[in-house]
């Protein structure tokens, strides 16, 4: 069993001491307390529970990585799938952030297309070489390209925008998805080495990202524009506007950051972050899958083949079939 509820019946000499009770340390085995609540008719407090240990899925190849995908959701381990979405990744170096952007992309070519995927990578890292291959007319690594790709992005968002306002003219309540059209994603990893590349320029330059930014992620989501942010850390140094973290729905804490990471990742320090983490491990918050300050814990699978080797097969292949 992954995950349980224990149930406690309440009464009024308990109803505090409940609301209150630490009961993971009295649980068998590696199962801790993620969350508790009441129930609508107050006379049971329930504790929400799960295994802090999870098998890591190995995929072999990056076709048993697609046959392993959900409808359209992203994988980020073998218990939570999940719709793109605006998304902050946190992590030091080692704790698995990289690894966890790469299956990300590796799973976005499957649900978009080539056109839908922008690739910004300050370091020129991994993240810029798979960019290239997928789509190198919207990866950038210099500085000036990157705003001039964020500009590209910032159009596809006004051309997404008009045409989801012609097909949703009649409709209230819908999203991209009602109207079978494919998310667009901005991949932008450690945009705080950006940030600090961007502090050279004019005052005129920086308001002009942030505005893009901004603009990407506060309008975004209904039109299924994502923007993917990776970071080593996310204090309010590195530039990011806390209305810009805080409507990234996804939240991802690899490994073990600092304390202040956490805080601003996650708005607090979460019971769970007490823990020793292997690589590949981390903390996810996302709205009805597990709150802000109970994240969950994930295990993040292991790619086991050559991932440039078999995404640029992939891709050949994608297009001789178009």
């Amino acid at each position: 069993m992954q995950t349980g509820v224990l149930w406690i019946a309440k009464s009024v000499r308990l109803d505090i001491t409940l609301d209150n009770l630490l009961i993971s340390s009295a649980l068998p085995n590696d199962y801790v307390v993620t969350h508790d609540y009441s129930t609508d008719d107050h006379l049971w407090h329930c504790y929400v529970f799960q295994s802090t240990y999870y098998e890591q899925t190995v995929f072999s190849s990056l076709s048993d990585l697609h046959r392993s995908m959900n409808a359209g959701l992203l994988m980020i381990d073998n218990r939570h799938f999940i719709e793109p979405t605006g998304t902050l990744i946190v992590g030091a170096r080692g704790s698995g952030k990289s690894y966890l952007l790469y299956l990300l992309i590796l799973q976005l070519i499957e649900i978009t297309d080539r056109k839908n995927l922008f690739f910004l990578d300050a370091k020129l890292t991994s993240v810029y070489k798979m960019g290239m291959a997928i789509n190198p007319d919207q990866t950038a690594a210099d500085i000036d390209d990157i705003i001039a790709v964020l500009r590209q992005a910032e159009n596809a968002l006004s051309e997404r925008k008009s045409t989801y306002l012609a097909v949703s003219a009649d409709r209230i309540d819908s999203t991209y998805t009602d109207f079978g059209l494919d998310p667009i994603v901005i991949v932008f990893d450690e945009y705080a080495s950006f940030r600090l590349s961007l502090a050279r320029r004019d005052k005129k330059v920086r308001d002009a990202v942030d505005d893009i930014v901004g603009t990407i992620v506060l309008e975004g989501r209904e039109l299924g524009v994502f923007l993917y942010i990776t970071m080593q850390q996310s204090g309010t140094e590195t530039g990011l506007p806390t209305s810009v973290r805080d409507n990234l729905l996804l939240k991802i804490a690899m490994g073990r950051p600092e304390r202040q990471t956490y805080v601003t990742c996650f708005g607090c320090e979460p019971d769970a972050a007490n823990r020793r983490f292997q690589t590949g491990q981390g903390l996810l918050a996302f709205p009805q899958v597990a709150a802000l300050d109970s994240p969950d814990v994930i295990t993040v699978p292991r790619l086991d083949f050559d991932i440039y080797a078999e995404l640029t097969a992939y891709m050949t292949d994608r297009q001789f079939r178009m």
